[in-house]
C-alpha cells in the first residue's frame, strides 16, 4: 500500500506481514537510534520470512522501543505477537500503528481479526470492513470477515465475503471449507459438498470437518449428501483409517455390502488393532450371509476390546445364526454378555452350564 496522505511517508505493506520498510519520518530521533531501529526491523523481517518468530518479535520490540513512530514498525510487532496468540497485546501494537498511519488498512483488519479471535466478533467486523474499504485485495482479511459474519449468523454477507476471499486466493482451503459450512447453514447442500470437495483437494486434513458434516447429514436423513461427503473424506485421506472405515460402515448400513467391505478392509490394513473396524467388517460379512467369517470378525473385536458389552452382544446375535452352534456355546456367550452389560450380575462360575 502506498500512502502519501501526510506528505511525510511512503509505505508498502505486505498483508500477513512481513518485509515492511518505511522511508523514515523526519526528525525526533538521534540518527544512530534511527539507523539501529531500522536495522533491527529488517532483522525481524528476515527472521519472520524464515518462520523464526521468537527472534523476530525480539527484534521488532527493540525497533519499536528505539523508534515508536516509524511507520510499519508497530504493525510488524503486532503480526509477531499474533503468532504467540497474544491478541490483546497485538491489538495495542496495531492501534499504535494507526496513530502513526491512520489509513493503515492491514492494521485495521488485524484489529478486527484479533477481536474476533478473542470472542468479540461483533466488535471486530467494523474494523475488518474499514480495512477492506481502504484496501480490498487482502484475501486473509476477506476470509476473516466472512468467518466473523458467519459466526454472527449473517449468512448472505458471509457468503459474499468468502466469495471475494476465494476470488483473491483460490488456494485457501479454509475459505472453501468455511463457505461450505455457510452453504449448509443456508440450505444449499449441493454447493456445500462441492466446496468441501475443493477444500479436501487443497488440504487433506479437511477430512475431519467433512466427516463431521457427513454425520450431521446422516442424522438429518440427507443420505445422498452424506454419502458424497464420506466418499470425499475417504478419497482425500487414503492413508487415514477413520474416513475409510466410516465410509465403509455407511455403505454397509445402506446394504452396499461388497463396496463397504472394501473400505473397511482398507481401514483394517491401516489400523488392524481397532476393534470397531472388525465389528464393521462383521456387519458387512453378516449382510452377505457369511456367518462364520462374521463370527470370527466379532471374536477378534472382542479380543481387542474385551470389556465391551456391545461387541459381546453383537457376537451373540451372530452366533444365533451360525450353523451347528451348541446350546453350551450360546450359554457361555450369554453369560459373558450379561456380566459386561450388568457387572453386578451373579458370577457365571456359579451357574450351571450344560453342553449338548
Amino acid at each position: 500500500m502506498e500512502d502519501n496522505s501526510s506528505g511525510r511517508l511512503a509505505i508498502r505493506v505486505g498483508h500477513g506481514g512481513h518485509a515492511i520498510l518505511a522511508r523514515p519520518l523526519n526528525g525526533g530521533y538521534p540518527s544512530t537510534d534511527l539507523k539501529r531501529a531500522q536495522a533491527l526491523h529488517q532483522e525481524g523481517v528476515a527472521h519472520a520470512r524464515q518462520d523464526r518468530w521468537r527472534p523476530a518479535l525480539r527484534a521488532f520490540n527493540e525497533a519499536v522501543r528505539l523508534a515508536p513512530d516509524q511507520s510499519g514498525f508497530n504493525y510488524c510487532k503486532g503480526v509477531a505477537l499474533c503468532r504467540f496468540d497474544r491478541f490483546d497485546d497485538a491489538r495495542e501494537a496495531f492501534a499504535a500503528e494507526l496513530r502513526v498511519t491512520p489509513t493503515h488498512a492491514p492494521a485495521l483488519a488485524e484489529i478486527g481479526t484479533c477481536l474476533a479471535r478473542t470472542g468479540r466478533t461483533r466488535d471486530g467486523i467494523p474494523y475488518l470492513q474499514d480495512g477492506l474499504r481502504l484496501l480490498p485485495k487482502m484475501p486473509l482479511a476477506q476470509y476473516s470477515l466472512g468467518l466473523a459474519l458467519l459466526t454472527e449468523n449473517r449468512r448472505s454477507e458471509a457468503l459474499a465475503a468468502l466469495d471475494k476471499a476465494i476470488e483473491l486466493d483460490a488456494g485457501n482451503g479454509e475459505a472453501y471449507r468455511t463457505r461450505g459450512l455457510a452453504y449448509v447453514m443456508d440450505g444449499q447442500f449441493d454447493k456445500a459438498v462441492d466446496d468441501l470437495r475443493a477444500a479436501s483437494t487443497i488440504d487433506s486434513d479437511n477430512y475431519k470437518a467433512i466427516i463431521e458434516l457427513g454425520m450431521n447429514f446422516g442424522i438429518a436423513a440427507r443420505d445422498q449428501q452424506a454419502a458424497r461427503l464420506f466418499e470425499i473424506a475417504a478419497e482425500s485421506a487414503p492413508t487415514v483409517a477413520l474416513p475409510q472405515y466410516l465410509y465403509g460402515h455407511f455403505l454397509i448400513n445402506h446394504r452396499a455390502f461388497e463396496r463397504g467391505l472394501s473400505y473397511v478392509d482398507r481401514a483394517l490394513a491401516i489400523d488392524p488393532l481397532q476393534a470397531e473396524h472388525h465389528v464393521g467388517r462383521g456387519f458387512g460379512l453378516l449382510g452377505q450371509g457369511r456367518i462364520e467369517e462374521a463370527v470370527a470378525a466379532y471374536r477378534r473385536a472382542g479380543e481387542l476390546d474385551p470389556g465391551s458389552a456391545g461387541i459381546a452382544g453383537t457376537l451373540l446375535f451372530a452366533l444365533q445364526h451360525k450353523p451347528g452352534v451348541t446350546r453350551g456355546e450360546l450359554l457361555r456367550e450369554h453369560q459373558r454378555w450379561a456380566m459386561l452389560y450388568r457387572p453386578s450380575a451373579p458370577d457365571p462360575a456359579r451357574w450351571r452350564m450344560q453342553d449338548d
